[in-house]
């Protein structure tokens, strides 16, 4: 079975700067890559492509990871003709022209299309580093021209005529002006044509490589590099040599084949689409930034020191989006890759002595928490780190921004010495609220990596700090509220206020980020029931809100809006993506099945809507995946994933080691959402979560479905974990 023909990489780009779909590319790149390749409809360095647009500049060369953070070191790529006034190419707008929309062909593996003004075919496929654009000009007596334009910023040529190579750098970093050294984008271009030197246009910013006037087809072979020009020829001849466009695209889709074939579900064909086109988001980020040098050795630039470094290297990755989705994801179907992705943050580590929040290339001052702190929870909880001395030195990189002010805003943790000293994060730092919470949250993971390290004395003291958000706990309200550096809470709350005390959202959707300890939040508000009725609240609350922190409506007050039916859930951000699976955590399967499934059928749409809201590198693509296989993480650094019903009839997920683990929707369809029962192997499974070895011993998880809830009732110990009562 094909499973890339199930891949729309369209989901989601029909998105604008006050409305998010989604607010993701059509890319075509290899999992992972150091490239990624999208078309370019509006130029600029944010925003540049929506599906609606009618004209395109080209096929961008890409190292986005949201627009919000826009691009770097990028170059489009495209190929004109010229009667002597159409080629401008020391004009700041780049020549373009309409395509049809309607027969161009985006796939992960390949970009195709048509130029209407021109009438040329433009197509590429990815390596990890490079490709393969070809272009084909249909004009009778037209100078034909392949034009390389980086973004903002001056680049570097030199031409090979006789043989027909193109090399240079080019250096773009808008908001990156953060990284030393020499941190430049090394390219080299072998066309299959002879080159027209007399028409050849070469600027300081642009290239315009002219060739015969005649119908022809031109192939160009390319790859780049972020360690030197000899680096770059080396990936050119490493990766591509002598084969073709069609040799190249049958490479990337094998690839991606075997990624996307390691979950397989039984669905019908829109959930299949749907299903697959966010399996694919995936596997694009974090990005792969080292590369294989000729001696065999893995090395990478390094954007926090500016020099060459052993080892891999992972980066345009937001922490604060990919811990609750992505990640626990890789450690079902890919746990030597996340093993990998941990030593690339450890390298961060030692290239710049801590440990980032988000990172494009280098440290991003953007989200709260150190979520990182999960990353590595998730990997020693699991065992996918198991040796001491990357557990020792994952414990001392998380130990640092637990007890030290970093120097540097976009690392470690805002407002630490508060949290150290008052117990929580006083409301003089934004957000503090959120950070409290993540703080005492990513304490717990410190604590699990410290156990895994053999450090029982130091598991104990982060435990006991992970109780803090106790601290910021209103018995009237039953919400967690800032307060200054005093104790006092401020008189003028309300719980729609948005910003200000809190991230993207308002106390609704912050509150219950306590994921180490549900049942001890619980405690608080009177006991589990009390805890429902809140959830339940949250959903039959209308989605109102106030600007306050932000003075401004932001596109996530409008997402959440824009979907009243799930009141103030807001499942379009990610502070919202455990909050439907709460039910389950506190002993009522049902609700939580009915709300899976309800997001998953009316928020997700390949050939649709998209995404309810940014998708932000394959976190919100993971959540639905889980979401459809019926169980998920609520808790990264635990073992565990809480069940709520599966949203497929089937699902068969290929573990690493040859055993499958299938999951089976018994008597399934749309009208069952709940599960009377629920079998492990085919023993009752008396908890509302199953373990991670669960999975990976292989097996099948079978849940009976039916149209009417099971009512069944848990007792505490049937819960998933609870910090609160792990020390009781």
């Amino acid at each position: 079975m094909s499973y890339i023909q199930y891949v729309n990489p369209l989901m989601g780009t029909d998105s604008v700067h006050e409305f998010s779909n989604g607010n993701t590319l059509p890319l075509a790149a290899f999992p992972f890559g150091a490239n990624h390749y999208s078309p370019d409809t509006r130029g600029g360095t944010s925003f540049y492509f929506n599906s609606r647009d009618y004209r395109t500049k080209g096929i961008r060369l890409t190292h986005t990871m949201s627009p919000w953070l826009g691009d770097y070191n990028y170059l489009t790529m495209n190929a004109v003709i010229d009667d002597g006034r159409i080629l401008r190419v020391s004009a700041d707008k780049e020549p373009e022209s309409t395509y049809n929309r309607d027969k161009a062909v985006f796939t992960p593996a390949s970009i195709n299309m048509h130029l209407n003004f021109f009438n040329t075919d433009i197509m590429l496929s990815p390596t990890p580093h490079g490709g393969i654009f070809r272009a084909i000009w249909n004009f009778e007596n037209k100078t034909n021209f392949f034009t390389l334009s980086p973004g903002p910023g001056k680049a570097e040529y030199k031409i090979d005529y006789e043989n027909g190579i193109l090399t240079g750098s080019s250096k773009t970093l808008p908001n990156r002006d953060n990284i030393p050294g020499d941190f430049r984008l090394y390219f080299v271009f072998r066309f299959d044509l002879p080159i027209d030197p007399e028409k050849t246009v070469i600027t300081d910013t642009k290239a315009a490589i002219a060739f015969t006037g005649k119908p022809c087809t031109l192939n160009v072979s390319f790859a780049t590099s972020f360690i030197s020009p000899e680096q770059a020829m080396f990936n050119l001849d490493s990766e591509i040599g002598g084969a073709s466009l069609e040799d190249i695209r049958e490479s990337a889709e094998k690839v991606w084949e075997n990624y996307l074939s390691k979950i397989e579900i039984t669905a019908p064909q829109e959930r299949l689409r749907t299903f697959y086109s966010c399996f694919y988001r995936c596997f694009l980020f974090p990005r792969a930034f080292h590369e294989k040098c000729p001696d065999g050795r893995i090395r990478h630039f390094s954007p926090l020191n500016g020099q060459v470094c052993d080892g891999p290297f992972y980066t345009d990755n937001c922490f604060w989006d990919t811990y609750k989705t992505s990640f626990p994801l890789f450690s079902v179907i890919d746990s030597a890759l996340y093993r990998e992705m941990c030593e690339g943050f450890v390298n961060f580590y030692k290239e710049s002595g801590w440990l980032p929040r988000c990172v494009s290339p280098a440290a991003v001052n953007c989200m709260p928490g150190t979520a990182i702190d999960a990353v590595f929870a998730d990997a020693a909880v699991k065992k996918i780190v198991t040796d001491s001395d990357m557990l020792d030195i994952m414990l001392k990189a998380l130990e640092k921004h637990a007890e030290n002010v970093a120097p540097d805003p976009a690392m470690g943790r805002d407002g630490i010495a508060d949290f150290n000293s008052l117990g929580y994060v006083s409301n003089k730092y934004v957000e503090s609220v959120n950070k409290t919470l993540d703080y005492a949250y990513g304490n717990y993971c410190i604590a699990k990596v410290a156990e895994a390290a053999g450090k029982p004395d130091k598991a104990e003291k982060y435990y006991g700090s992970a109780l803090n958000y106790r601290n910021l706990f209103d018995n009237d309200t039953g919400f967690f509220r800032a307060k200054d550096e005093n104790g006092c809470m401020r008189s003028d709350f309300s719980d729609i206020d948005w910003g200000g005390d809190y991230t993207e959202g308002s106390a609704w959707q912050n509150t219950f980020a306590v994921y180490h300890d549900l049942l001890g939040y619980a405690g608080l508000l009177g006991g589990r029931d009390k805890f429902l009725d809140k959830v339940n609240k949250l959903f039959s609350t209308p989605p109102d809100y106030r600007t306050f922190g932000y003075n401004c409506e932001i596109h996530e007050m409008t997402e959440m809006a824009a979907y009243p039916q799930f009141g103030q859930c807001a499942l379009s951000n990610q502070p919202s993506f455990h909050i439907p699976y709460l039910f389950s955590c506190m002993g009522n399967r049902d609700l939580s099945a009915y709300w899976v499934r309800k997001a998953v059928n009316e928020l997700f749409g390949a050939t649709t809507d998209g995404f309810p809201g940014d998708e932000d590198t394959g976190s919100m693509g993971a959540w639905y995946v889980f979401s459809c296989l019926g169980f998920y993480p609520v808790c990264p650094g635990s073992d565990e994933y809480v069940v709520a019903s599966p949203s497929v009839s089937k699902a068969v997920i290929h573990l690493e080691s040859g055993n499958d683990f299938i999951i089976i929707g018994a008597e399934f369809s749309e009208d069952k959402l709940y599960a009377s029962e629920i079998t492990v192997n085919g023993k009752r499974l008396e908890n509302t979560f199953i373990n991670h070895n669960d999975i990976k011993n292989g097996g099948t998880l079978l849940f009976n479905m039916s149209g009417v809830p099971s009512e069944q009732k848990y007792t505490d110990t049937q819960l998933p974990y609870s910090l609160s009562r792990k020390l009781s």
